[in-house]
């Protein structure tokens, strides 16, 4: 029998970013060393702007004075941006993903002591693996570089316009309401999108296993059909899902429009005020600010859509039964055992009747 979806993976039993702990309890030596490789990326791509603000200023005073100095600092500070970005990226895809991965193909190979259903089993190692492996050291390191460089921005464009350090705050109700609205829905669309998929893969486990039998009975056209039909259902959550990606990164691209409009507003209005060198680097932030926010809005939503497998893998190794947790399994007697028995021993006879045909049983003993 095949088990149909339900709806009942819309309901998780656990909160994913309750399992953050479980995914960083054996990275603790490595998580600050990326969090500082991420503060120096940002550090240094934010001191590249200043001092090419300083070059260009000091070049309408003093043109072509002390040439070797402002490009060489400008070439080291590139290169140690570059560096830092390299470091993060090599600390998190080979050391990091390495050790987790370990990890969490052991805790599923533990927990599959007692097989379950297959399909699920199989959707199981597939989809969220998948997320671990390859989703969520993604995610991380996108929210950890989105931050810093967010941050470093942020100090950019409030500098470049104090109006801006105003506004910009008032933003952050407006991104934690878009991107609330998109996790509710898309947890659960994820999470059909997983379930749906395990009648397909169950059946696929069962054509391999039961092929001969299929071409003796001529069933190839029905499980044809079956499959397609199943396939049909599988992808409508996928497309679903799509749909709300797309959702986001329309309304994240209007907030950001939104913020430009004001920006260009305030340094044209204001530009006396600010200065010239200080309303290029506004609008070069401003543009560079679009593009961080629509960073960390992705990264934080793949981020948690990646936690939302790990406390799958995590409820599946706690609720799976495992040979010692049952109550009838195999345990040492006492010492005492057995305090008494007895012994029966039946002897049985059987003969035949010359005048009939039947059979005669008779049982004897104590």
């Amino acid at each position: 029998m095949q088990r149909q979806p339900d709806g009942s993976a819309c309901r998780p039993s656990l909160v994913p970013w309750l399992c953050l702990p479980f995914v960083i309890l054996s990275q603790v030596q490595f998580v600050p060393v990326l969090y500082y490789g991420n503060c120096f990326r940002g550090k240094y791509g934010i001191t590249t702007e200043i001092w090419l603000k300083w070059w260009t200023e000091s070049n309408e005073t003093r043109p072509n004075q002390d040439f070797g100095k402002w490009p060489g600092v400008y070439a080291a500070l590139g290169v140690g941006s570059v560096l830092s970005v390299l470091f993060s990226m090599w600390q998190l895809f080979i050391v990091i993903i390495n050790k987790s991965g370990v990890y969490f193909h052991g805790v599923l190979l533990d927990a599959t002591s007692q097989l379950v259903h297959s399909g699920i089993t199989v959707n199981g190692f597939n989809q969220d693996l998948q997320l671990i492996d390859m989703e969520l050291p993604a995610a991380a390191l996108g929210l950890a570089i989105g931050v810093a460089f967010g941050v470093a921005r942020f100090v950019m464009i409030s500098v470049s316009s104090r109006y801006m350090a105003i506004i910009l705050p008032l933003l952050i109700p407006v991104f934690y309401s878009i991107q609330n609205f998109y996790l509710r829905t898309s947890r659960q669309m994820r999470l059909l999108d997983i379930e749906y998929k395990v009648p397909l893969y169950s059946q696929l486990i069962e054509t391999l296993e039961g092929l001969t039998t299929i071409r003796a009975f001529k069933w190839e056209d029905d499980f044809e059909r079956t499959n397609m039909h199943r396939l049909d259902n599988s992808q409508r959550p996928s497309y679903l899902l799509t749909c709300l990606q797309r959702w986001l990164t329309f309304s994240v691209d209007m907030v950001i429009a939104v913020i430009a409009v004001v920006l260009i507003v305030l340094v044209t209005t204001l530009r006396e005020q600010i200065g010239p060198g200080f309303v290029g680097i506004a609008l070069t932030n401003v543009l560079s600010f679009s593009g961080t926010v629509k960073a960390i809005i992705t990264s934080w939503v793949m981020l948690e859509v990646s936690l939302g497998a790990v406390a799958r893998v995590r409820n599946f190794a706690l609720t799976t039964r495992r040979e010692g947790d049952f109550d009838n399994c195999l345990t040492e007697p006492e010492e005492e055992w057995p305090s008494q028995g007895r012994s029966n021993f039946v002897v049985q006879r059987r003969r035949i009747r010359e005048s009939g045909k039947r059979f005669v049983f008779r049982q004897e003993g104590d």
